[in-house]
């Protein structure tokens, strides 16, 4: 790998582990006993293997229309390793089994059904500086190679048959890199108005 594709994947990394200390240590740090409040994730290696779902259930009873509540039985056990620290002790995994639970509130998700379709995100507090009046791709080729690995947004590449959710109030721009028919939706808790009838 060239000094180029270093600087690729280290930039990669430093995006992923940003965002787990940023979004998923509160949530972690959140249901954890009051003991354990220490709790830090040292280091990340998400690996190459995915994770194994023997069970799914998707909840559709007493749940509003603006979200989708999944648990997922999920075993894992291959090439990721997690280094975490509390109370003091420094410990590790690379095995995991249970049950995942996901709530998905304010829905935003795009499928592609043909082509393929870029991706750029940002975290709601990295408001990007972007111009209206032109286009993706015109940021894309003049702007973007500009930008430092820290500036620049996760990126996703979409084909065929796969689904995107993007959180609420997150910036997100989109490019076809081919011609491409994709599909979205974006639901929401609140009932849209009606005009009133009025005399």
């Amino acid at each position: 790998m060239g000094e180029s594709g270093t600087k690729t994947a280290m930039a990669v990394y430093l995006s992923v582990f940003s965002a787990i200390l940023k979004f998923i240590e509160p949530q972690v740090l959140e249901h954890m006993p009051s003991p354990f409040k220490s709790f830090k994730f040292l280091d990340i290696d998400m690996g190459d293997m995915p994770f194994r779902v023997s069970g799914l259930k998707v909840y559709t009873h007493n749940v509003g229309r603006d979200r989708i509540i999944v648990d997922l039985d999920v075993a894992y056990a291959g090439d990721a390793e997690l280094k975490v620290k509390t109370c003091g002790f420094n410990g590790g995994m690379n095995e995991l089994v249970g049950v995942l639970r996901i709530k998905i509130v304010e829905t935003r998700f795009a499928g592609v059904v043909h082509g393929s379709k870029l991706w750029f995100l940002t975290e709601p507090d990295k408001k990007p500086v972007f111009d209206p009046d032109r286009s993706t791709l015109d940021w894309y080729l003049n702007d973007y190679p500009k930008l430092e690995p820290n500036q620049k947004p996760f990126e996703c590449l979409m084909k065929p048959g796969e689904l995107i959710y993007f959180p609420d109030k997150w910036y997100h721009a989109t490019l076809n890199m081919e011609t491409s028919v994709f599909i979205s939706t974006f639901l929401s808790g609140t009932a849209p108005s009606r005009p009133r009838n009025e005399l």
